[in-house]
């Protein structure tokens, strides 16, 4: 072994030697002294001149708190709000938040309430939140008191302090109370986990908190897909970039997972790994995912989450409701180009995050070249691959296909099924494809007449529209044209009956539907041309008139 290489052997160790890693953002306005502040507690180093952070900068530190050795990433935020679409895709996964505000600017503490607005909504539920009042060595322009900084900690239920990374006061003590303050909650959790018999606490499955003492890591927080899922989220890994990241290449690769199933989202995954660390995948015995065990997919997982110096990973999730309704929509938008935007997106998310990819591999989708130049006119720069079974190629398609699936799995198994009551909840649906039997029956014990399926369905696929089409009220939908319209911007009218007569001794009750286009229709034009089963969803949001004659 070189010396190089054994002086680097040993510095990896090192970087592994820890209990738990813990991801922090220092967030706030612009030129409050969160780089300062960052520089000062990291390598103990200031300077008085101004450089606006661009995007996002982090350092990395490792302390000792409780008898635990615990690493931390502390990121550095851009204020300004043109970065904030960048900055807040970090929030997911963060264990704790240094809220800071600059004592002598009574905007950036006006502002704090916003900020905290953002923690609430792109972080998740347990991440801990400091209360930070900068740069109180300028205290003959200080235009925000200290009792103000408390009264408003309190209100918010922060802990507060006052510093200067200028002169160093209260640096050090911000960051330690921080993790003092995650430890303990920790240990709060893992007390009540053992009182309930529960084996994980709500720390231990975060991605911002990586406990090396857990044999796995197998659960992403998806906790914002379940609240809503009709919406596509993006999910990241906790990659670790290091100072020299600038003079590293990565090589990227693509897959997804759930494409074919009736039931679920479809998860596209971007895998990236440094080109000089591709022995990591091999160690870890990356392969197609399909040819894995599910528990051997979820040790790989857990396993990424020790190398996140060297690779990482971006997940999109996309829900089947989402898939439907492009797929039924006017302009159709199929499977194949809603995959390739897909992949397009999380190739631009990762050099959004500073990633310097130098080559993209692919698992195709359609027609290998047509879809490689679709990337190569996006990304010129780029090398592109895109072929057949390239997650049995390529180490980084592999990896990709590992994650897309073991996150897909785990979203399908924490569904629930709000649609349903008590009794429904039982069903089972198999595999979730078209041509399992025990998938089948759950779409017919699941459909509603009026409103169709659960959201759970992919209400596109020929299986469901089929049982549409048998099972649920069937609504006709016809064409009404003006003859005597002058202008192409005409409003037509559309109009449809769906009639229950009820005969009693006095009367007779009709319901009708009516339904207006604001879009002038050709009834042989084919991107107007109605596909089976949508009309059902679209009779569903028309609220009947009920008259009497």
């Amino acid at each position: 072994m070189t010396q190089t290489s054994a002086a680097g052997s040993a510095k990896d160790a090192a970087d592994q030697n820890f209990d738990y890693m813990f991801k922090l953002l220092i967030i706030g306005n612009s030129s409050v002294g969160k780089t300062s502040f960052l520089f000062r507690y990291a390598d103990d180093s200031f300077t008085s001149a101004f450089v606006s952070t661009v995007g996002i900068d982090f350092k990395v530190k490792t302390v000792f708190r409780h008898d635990k050795r615990v690493k931390l990433q502390i990121w550095d935020t851009a204020g300004q709000e043109r970065y904030r679409t960048i900055t807040t895709a970090y929030y997911r996964g963060a264990m704790g938040f240094i809220l800071m505000y600059d004592i002598t600017n009574e905007e950036s503490f006006n502002a704090v309430q916003d900020w905290c607005t953002q923690i609430k909504m792109y972080s998740w539920d347990n991440a801990q939140v400091v209360l930070v009042g900068n740069k109180c060595d300028l205290e003959q322009d200080r235009a925000v008191t200290e009792e103000r900084g408390k009264r408003l900690a309190d209100q918010l239920g922060l802990e507060f302090f006052e510093t200067s990374a200028k002169e160093n006061i209260n640096v050090k003590s911000v960051f330690e109370r921080l993790v003092d303050i995650i430890l303990e909650k920790m240990s709060d959790a893992s007390d009540e986990s053992t009182a309930t018999g529960q084996a994980n606490n709500v720390y231990g499955n975060q991605p911002g908190a990586y406990n090396k003492g857990t044999a796995r890591l197998t659960t992403m927080n998806t906790s914002e897909f379940e609240k809503n899922p009709l919406s596509n989220i993006i999910l990241r890994s906790t990659y670790v970039p290091s100072e020299n990241d600038v003079d590293k290449t990565f090589f990227l690769g693509i897959d997804e997972a759930g494409r074919g199933p009736v039931l679920g989202p479809m998860v596209y995954s971007a895998f990236f790994c440094d080109e000089k660390q591709l022995s990591i995948l091999n160690d870890l015995g990356c392969a197609d995912s399909k040819q894995l065990t599910e528990e051997r997919r979820s040790s790989i997982f857990a396993e990424y989450e020790k190398h996140n110096n060297h690779l990482g990973f971006i997940l999109k999730v996309l829900s089947p409701h989402m898939i439907s309704t492009s797929m039924l929509r006017r302009d159709k938008y199929n499977l194949n180009d809603i995959s390739h935007d897909a992949a397009l997106e999380l190739i631009q998310l990762a050099l959004d995050q500073g990633i310097n990819v130098k080559q993209v591999f692919v698992d195709t989708v359609g027609d290998p070249d047509k879809y490689a130049n679709k990337i190569r006119a996006r990304y010129p720069k780029i090398k592109v691959t895109v072929s057949k079974k390239a997650d049995s190629l390529y180490p980084t398609v592999s990896a990709s296909s590992i994650c897309a699936k073991v996150v897909r799995d785990q979203i399908v198994q924490n569904w629930k099924i709000d649609e349903f009551d008590e009794e429904k909840q039982s069903i089972k649906y198999g595999s979730g494809y078209p041509g399992d039997p025990q998938t089948k029956r759950f779409l017919i014990e699941s459909i509603d007449q009026i409103f169709g399926f659960p959201k759970f369905v992919r209400f596109s696929w020929s299986t469901a529209s089929t049982i549409i089409e048998n099972k649920c009220i069937k609504v006709t939908w016809d064409d009404d044209e003006d003859e005597n319209a002058t202008s192409k911007n005409t409003t037509k009218k559309r109009k449809s009956e769906v009639i229950e007569t009820t005969t009693t001794t006095t009367t007779t009750t009709k319901t009708l539907f009516n339904y207006f286009s604001q879009k002038p229709s050709t009834r042989n034009d084919a991107a107007n041309r109605r596909v089976p089963g949508s009309h059902f969803f679209r009779a569903a949001h028309v609220k009947p008139a009920v008259f009497s004659t």
